[in-house]
């Protein structure tokens, strides 16, 4: 679950955070394309994988552990359904890492799947019901919420409350071990839906205090209501929360580290950001 939590940074649709963040910095005029996030977060994300292995291997050493492994000897081709998934699956890739070349959002490719996968049966009615309908609407609620949050004029009067004459990176520290803190006891997108109406709000660096705060929620996993894959795990029965809580506790404290030093150092050198 940690490899899948630190993955999803590498992205913006890999965790909701994320997706969250993209959408209103869109409303505040602020793009940032699928490959633009890559560029800036994928560092974090292969140092915070290299980190998260050596971690685990030494607090939970394998020991004489053997895996056993059949070796596949049937040599069977993938059936034409399965071409079709791969293909689906590279185009929409290719469209998301290409839209500065072809024009399209990131929403409008996200429909080339859903309309081919359903257009050509390959899903069908009973498919459409399966969907993760509650994450969605989820989502949906968490933004109609932070416009509800500026409409309302209560993000102004939070921001309000922050010395004036305060230097923004103390700002971004307080506001991000917040979202730290928050997103430890309580969802990840529950946190980010609650922090981004009010960072996007500051009319300075709010590129940088977006993308950090979805990612600093994005990577607090210490327990298993912190992240849906950490609730997954957990839900196996196999480890406890002192497992989770130990490990985790050291992840999101360096992860938080990185995510802040390189925000700080690195994003500053890429072009319009």
């Amino acid at each position: 679950p940690f490899a899948c939590n630190l993955g999803g940074l590498g992205t913006p649709i890999g965790t909701p955070p994320n997706a969250i963040a993209i959408s209103y910095l869109q409303k505040k005029g602020i793009e940032l394309s699928f490959a633009d996030w890559m560029v800036m977060c994928l560092p974090i994300m292969i140092i915070l994988l290299y980190l998260l292995w050596w971690l685990l291997l030494k607090l939970y050493p394998p020991r004489d552990l053997q895996l056993k492994l059949e070796a596949s000897t049937g040599g069977a081709r993938l059936s034409r359904p399965q071409f079709f998934v791969i293909l689906i699956f590279l185009l929409t890739c290719t469209g998301w890492l290409t839209t500065d070349l072809h024009g399209f959002s990131t929403g409008m490719v996200a429909l080339f799947p859903i309309i081919t996968c359903f257009g050509f049966k390959l899903l069908s009615n009973e498919d459409f019901r399966t969907l993760s309908w509650d994450v969605l609407f989820m989502l949906g609620g968490g933004l109609c919420l932070g416009v509800g949050l500026q409409a309302s004029g209560l993000t102004n009067e939070v921001l309000s409350l922050v010395a004036e004459d305060a230097h923004y990176l103390v700002i971004l520290l307080t506001v991000a071990l917040l979202g730290l803190i928050m997103s430890t006891f309580i969802s990840n997108t529950a946190t980010a839906n609650l922090l981004l109406p009010m960072v996007v709000s500051i009319n300075s660096n709010t590129g940088l205090f977006a993308v950090t705060i979805a990612l600093v929620c994005s990577s607090a996993m210490a327990l298993p209501v912190s992240t849906p894959p950490n609730a997954i795990a957990f839900g196996s029965g196999v480890l406890h929360t002192r497992d989770m809580l130990r490990a985790g506790l050291i992840v999101s404290t360096l992860a938080f580290a990185i995510i802040f030093f390189i925000g700080k150092y690195y994003w500053p050198l890429l072009s319009g950001f």
